[in-house]
């Protein structure tokens, strides 16, 4: 059975309204996301950049070492995709465009199930949520994740980032939540950065203090899937009532039912 996930998402996002949203600036340093069923991939129509969207894109993860003034670097890849599926359980609700990520660093066996979605409750002080789903080993050497303190993007690997507005907030050990601002300016500029820019980077606060940040490429696949999911969330398919609508005899009602009176 499909789990109606709606309500906890909903239930932070409350919270996220509570606290305010904020710009988020940039430092100098559930269930998992394909675990869900019914998920079916969004078809991609074949062009030039097909072979290349179908390999993995570059992931890299910058950690803090007072050892090594310039910190260590741990390469890794980047699996992108866009799903839609139904919204909760019933068949008849509307289908949610998701954007998601699977991101590995094989030396640090951590692993990084990321996804964001449109909020379409407009009562929620948010426009997209992105949620981030960390995989650690038990001995991991920084014991944890504290907290993940917002998102940022770039255009290229070694630039520094620009902090997206919203709010992060932790939902559970290893699972945090993002709400990017409602407020029109902050929306129309994190909409922008999210489009043009090829690089995300995910900031990291370990447990044990130290920092670390990781740098996700979109490349050929991440910019598909922005842009597929952009599309979707820009143009929605008319709900079903709109599809009545639209399906409605051209004909006058008084030649499909004659009045009466005319009626022998």
């Amino acid at each position: 059975m499909v789990r109606d996930e709606w309500p906890w998402r909903r239930t932070v996002l409350i919270g996220i309204g509570a606290v305010g949203a904020i710009g988020l600036v940039a430092w100098t340093a559930r269930v998992r996301a394909d675990d869900r069923p019914g998920a079916t991939p969004i078809p991609t129509e074949p062009d030039v950049a097909g072979d290349d969207a179908a390999q993995p894109q570059r992931a890299v993860l910058y950690e803090e070492d007072p050892a090594e003034p310039k910190g260590r670097q741990f390469a890794g890849t980047t699996d992108w995709r866009v799903d839609h599926r139904n919204i909760g359980t019933d068949a008849g609700q509307p289908i949610e465009t998701v954007i998601r990520a699977r991101i590995v660093i094989p030396d640090r066996r951590l692993t990084l199930r990321w996804s964001m979605r449109r909020n379409t409750d407009k009562s929620l002080p948010a426009t997209h949520t992105v949620e981030l789903q960390f995989d650690l080993p038990r001995n991991y050497q920084h014991g944890g994740i504290q907290n993940v303190p917002g998102m940022l993007v770039k255009s290229a690997e070694n630039v520094r980032g620009m902090a997206l507005a919203g709010l992060s907030v932790k939902v559970k050990s290893g699972y945090f939540m993002i709400g990017l601002s409602a407020v029109e300016t902050e929306s129309r500029r994190n909409i922008m950065l999210l489009k043009e820019r090829s690089w995300l980077d995910v900031p990291i606060v370990y447990t044990d203090g130290r920092r670390a940040i990781l740098a996700i490429e979109k490349g050929p696949a991440g910019e598909r899937a922005f842009a597929a999911a952009f599309a979707a969330w820009e143009n929605p398919a008319p709900d079903r009532e709109d599809d009545r609508v639209i399906r409605r005899s051209p004909f006058p009602a008084e030649i499909i039912e004659p009045p009466r009176d005319v009626i022998k």
